[in-house]
């Protein structure tokens, strides 16, 4: 489906367990494991999807800078608990770490740079209050008024 300035897909099937598997691997073996994981999953998942753009993948990135991921995940700023926002900061200690690598810069350096940097606890739910109001406003030109 496609509106002004959106294209809207059916939602992608979460695999926890590949996350998993990937934030709990103790080794360059077991990050490649999860990417093979991972792969599978986003070949199942963006095989029939008419995509505007190519997905990314993310197994290869993956699998490219395994050790660099691997030495990231042993800096203390990793998020080792199970608390619930754990995994919200663990995700983006990665980020930083793949960004880092992808720049050639060592692990530590690329999460302290990017330390300034935190993607919003909200993001989504700004961009889904975007939609609906643009879907709202939308509406309104096409019927005459907008609906409550």
């Amino acid at each position: 489906m496609k509106t002004e300035g959106w294209t809207i897909l059916r939602p992608l099937q979460p695999a926890p367990e590949l996350w998993e598997q990937l934030k709990r691997a103790e080794s360059v073996a077991g990050i490649k494991k999860a990417s093979r994981g991972i792969s599978k999953w986003m070949s199942r998942e963006f095989e029939d999807r008419q995509l505007p753009w190519p997905p990314i993948d993310f197994s290869d990135a993956l699998d490219l800078y395994a050790e660099t991921l691997l030495v990231g995940m042993k800096l203390p700023s990793y998020a080792r608990t199970d608390r619930s926002r754990s995994d919200d900061k663990r995700v983006n200690h990665l980020a930083k770490v793949l960004a880092g690598a992808r720049l050639g810069l060592a692990p530590v350096t690329a999460a302290k740079r990017l330390s300034h940097w935190n993607l919003s606890r909200d993001w989504t739910e700004k961009a889904l209050e975007e939609l609906v109001k643009r879907s709202k406003e939308r509406s309104s030109k096409t019927y005459g008024k907008a609906k409550p």
